[in-house]
């Protein structure tokens, strides 16, 4: 029975340990993700129009991030299409040696 708790222990500090790692480097990668896909933004000239049609550029201060899970960034943006906007998501796993960026998502709101 005691070394059933001991590894019970064992397992639950390599869990806490795992996901402050994982949040921890999520935090510390956040600007990173912001900056990458801002400057991504504003390569690209990413415009849109607003409700009176006149057409509004996406700059890098319209750019949001969040921590999803541990290890997970996501930052978003908003392009506006009249009443209507765009959200495009690009989510970030971060790593200690790298941070990759998998996936692109655009939601089309109504």
């Amino acid at each position: 029975m005691k070394i059933l708790k001991r590894m019970a222990g064992g397992a639950l500090i390599s869990a806490v340990l795992f996901f402050a790692l994982g949040y921890g480097l999520a935090f510390a990668a956040r600007d990173k993700c912001v900056s990458d896909t801002a400057r991504a933004v504003m390569e690209q000239h990413i415009k849109g129009r607003d409700f009176s049609g006149t057409v509004v550029e996406v700059n890098a201060a319209d750019v949001e991030s969040r921590i999803r899970w541990p290890f997970v960034v996501d930052v978003y943006y908003g392009v506006p299409r009249y009443l209507h906007v765009t959200v495009h998501r690009d989510r970030y796993v971060v790593w200690p040696w790298k941070i990759s960026k998998p996936l692109h998502t655009v939601y089309y709101l109504v």
